[in-house]
């Protein structure tokens, strides 16, 4: 397969979006930018191409997608039943990095849903994922624009390697915004379950549909229902180790003392620390600025694949806001 790479400019946008559009209409899969990762997207309602995100990915069949749409009104077309505390949600964070889990229609493909009876569904906030969806004219199925199990791809240039010769069209519109994947929701007259934390937290849920509880899924049955939560994810060239910032200095030094090759991925605060490991060594950012390291975290993931190291350690954060979503994702990167 021919894939075709354009970068977007103020002066192609309008042309290479009804180009793909027509690309999703006709069966093909297309690469493009949201705010939180790039997707990898086909038409919903077409069995064949919703196979070659599978094939592409080297996904396994039982990791269902997300749905991606431009309005609301075009949930009709994907469940029969929005309760009120979902629309709640919806009115509070759609368009944005919010995905729910509904009761999915019959006629909707056991292939989006990995052979669930529900579907996520989420409508992104980025004008190109957008407006790609409405040229369309049909809801867009999208995972994350990578080989499973690989970090996400955050910037146009992540994917060339992996999805060059296995997509359409691949549209790079620069860095995601947010950096990680969305928050996924399922939601009961009881509580809020969080299968995947993301940029959109618990606190901001709480604050929604007080005094409804907001609990962090643990049992399996629950997070099946949610990507990005049965296998092994986000997983860099070289293992991973997450360490606190008061121990990741020595353990660098214990280690290089033994003659390995230590790769650090670090803050601004302790960049100076860590000088010694240039050029295996890559700054996240400002450690009191979590929309700043949730940015940069796959970039610095992703780094490590042309910078040969033995052991890559990594500074934890706290777990509060945000956070929790950054160390989902280095902790799964590190299992």
């Amino acid at each position: 397969m021919r894939t075709k790479i354009v970068k977007i400019t103020e002066g192609n946008r309008k042309e290479v979006l009804k180009k793909a559009a027509i690309i999703i209409k006709n069966g093909g899969l297309v690469v493009f930018p949201t705010e939180t990762v790039y997707g990898l997207g086909a038409n919903v309602f077409d069995d064949k191409a919703l196979s070659k995100i599978f094939l592409a990915k080297g996904r396994p069949g039982d990791n269902p997608l997300i749905v991606h749409i431009s309005d609301k009104t075009e949930l009709k077309e994907l469940t029969n039943s929005v309760t009120e505390n979902q629309q709640k949600l919806i009115d509070a964070f759609w368009p944005g990095p919010l995905t729910i889990i509904f009761e999915k229609k019959d006629t909707i493909s056991n292939i989006v849903s990995g052979g669930l009876s529900t579907i996520a569904v989420r409508m992104p906030s980025n004008y190109i994922a957008h407006k790609l969806i409405h040229l369309a004219g049909v809801p867009i199925a999208a995972p994350s624009a990578n080989i499973s199990g690989r970090p996400s791809g955050t910037k146009g240039e992540d994917i060339y390697n992996e999805l060059v010769g296995k997509v359409n069209m691949i549209i790079n519109d620069g860095d995601s915004k947010i950096g990680v994947e969305s928050t996924v929701i399922k939601i009961n007259d009881k509580q809020i379950l969080i299968l995947r934390p993301g940029a959109v937290t618990k606190e901001m849920l709480e604050k929604v549909l007080f005094p409804l509880p907001v609990f962090f899924a643990k049992d399996k049955n629950d997070l099946q229902s949610s990507p990005g939560t049965k296998y092994k994810h986000y997983a860099p060239k070289f293992k991973l180790e997450v360490i606190s910032k008061e121990e990741i200095k020595n353990k660098a030094e214990v280690l290089k003392n033994k003659g390995l090759i230590i790769g650090v991925i670090t803050t601004n605060q302790n960049k100076d620390s860590f000088k010694e490991y240039e050029p295996n060594f890559f700054i996240l950012g400002d450690e009191n600025n979590l929309e700043e390291i949730s940015k940069n975290l796959y970039n610095a993931l992703r780094f490590f694949d042309t910078h040969k190291v033995d052991l890559i350690l990594c500074q934890s954060f706290p777990e509060v806001g945000l956070g929790v979503a950054i160390m989902d994702r280095l902790e799964r990167a590190s299992a």
